[in-house]
């Protein structure tokens, strides 16, 4: 029996017995004029997963999703008694009752195929789903279950990235990191996770090789400048991050020598320090203070581990197209009651700059207006004080003092 085969029966033995799932594929058939009906998401590989790897382990599932071929026109949806109308984030068709809650897709309404003006059928849905294991459907017509990629992903066991566009949009909606999405699916089948490779470009590669390359410049031989920093520009905005700390363990994000976290060790606190540029690690570790070498974009580190982080002109480095997941990651870091510093230089635009003292060499920056940084923030955090002032070449340092946001459940 070939893998689809088998992997058909275990979800058809699955639903056999599922009213709620029988319940919402007759409502989905009464909201279309034929076609192909396609069962997506974790109903179809969440079931499996349990078929095959753990048998006794019910899957109480309450979202149900569904790719049409042919949806009735907008007016013409019949809404079932006790249910009610919505829509999704991409403006598809949802029904909602209670807990229940059923996702209707026309699938020339999914993202990758609206985008680029794909014809719409099931190869060009699986090039659009963020991890490889939702590459995968049951085909309600044919009851077979369709997609290599995704069953090659539950024998394998692992959690990874099909398309990161995709699952860059697909995280910032739902206002959570990638690490954590990943992890969290991997965690709730009994898999790994492969965290991806492709944020590792070469806009990232050319700044990590700049300050791998000049470390030195900014330790053994830093300036008096750059040393009193803290003093001559921010005493103000740290006095008050040190008054509103609800403990002493904070992360010192692309900590690049260990500058800030010295003044905060002397402070009495507990700082953790992280940076991509294994140079900057071992220099900071040469002054006695805990580093890792660890990519902002991908913090390995305990969630709801810290009463604070600092971010002191280290993000600017992050494309803005992908700054959210490293906010996100920062807000799952966090304790309750955790604060977050962010400096960032102002301006509006991004660029891959040549450095004037050492030619040849580029480091990335994404300079940001106000107004767009308040934006930002305020998906993740609660802003209570902003900043501002000039240094260096007339360069607008902008800084913002926040508290995790939480959501009431």
């Amino acid at each position: 029996m070939k893998n689809k085969d088998k992997f058909a029966e275990l979800f058809k033995k699955s639903v056999k017995n599922n009213t709620e799932f029988n319940e919402a594929l007759a409502i989905v058939k009464q909201n279309t004029e034929g076609g192909n009906i396609w069962v997506i998401g974790g109903l179809v590989y969440r079931n499996i997963v349990n078929q095959l790897y753990r048998p006794k382990r019910g899957s109480k599932i309450f979202d149900f999703d569904f790719l049409i071929e042919k949806p009735k026109k907008t007016e013409d949806i019949k809404i079932p008694k006790g249910w009610k109308l919505s829509k999704t984030s991409v403006g598809s068709p949802r029904f909602v009752k209670g807990k229940k809650q059923i996702d209707f897709v026309p699938i020339d309404n999914v993202s990758i195929i609206k985008k680029n003006n794909l014809k719409p059928n099931i190869k060009n849905y699986f090039k659009g789903t963020p991890l490889k294991i939702q590459q995968i459907v049951y085909d309600t017509n044919k009851e077979e279950i369709q997609g290599k990629i995704g069953i090659k992903a539950i024998l394998s066991k692992k959690i990874e990235v099909n398309n990161f566009e995709e699952l860059v949009l697909f995280c910032k909606r739902r206002k959570i990191s990638w690490r954590k999405f990943m992890q969290d699916k991997a965690k709730s089948l009994g898999f790994r996770f492969v965290f991806p490779n492709l944020v590792i470009d070469n806009i990232k590669r050319q700044t990590k090789r700049f300050y791998d390359k000049y470390s030195q410049d900014y330790g053994l031989n830093m300036k008096e400048d750059y040393q009193s920093f803290i003093q001559s520009h921010l005493l103000k905005e740290v006095n008050l991050f040190l008054e509103k700390l609800k403990g002493k363990k904070i992360l010192d994000l692309g900590c690049g020598l260990g500058r800030d976290s010295i003044f905060f060790r002397g402070k009495g606190l507990r700082p953790v320090c992280i940076d991509i540029s294994p140079a900057m690690v071992k220099l900071c570790k040469e002054r006695e203070l805990e580093a890792y070498e660890m990519d902002m974009e991908n913090i390995d580190l305990n969630e709801n581990s810290f009463d604070g982080v600092w971010a002191y002109a280290s993000l600017l480095h992050i494309p803005k197209k992908r700054i959210d997941n490293v906010l996100a990651r920062v807000k799952e870091l966090l304790k309750s009651e955790g604060l977050f510093f962010l400096g960032m230089v102002e301006g509006n635009y991004e660029i891959l700059c040549k450095s004037s003292k050492n030619p040849g060499e580029k480091r990335f920056f994404a300079l940001y207006k106000d107004e767009e940084l308040r934006k930002l923030l305020s998906r993740h955090f609660k802003i209570f004080k902003i900043s501002k002032f000039v240094a260096g070449k007339n360069q607008t340092y902008l800084n913002y003092l926040c508290k995790k946001k939480i959501i009431s459940k």
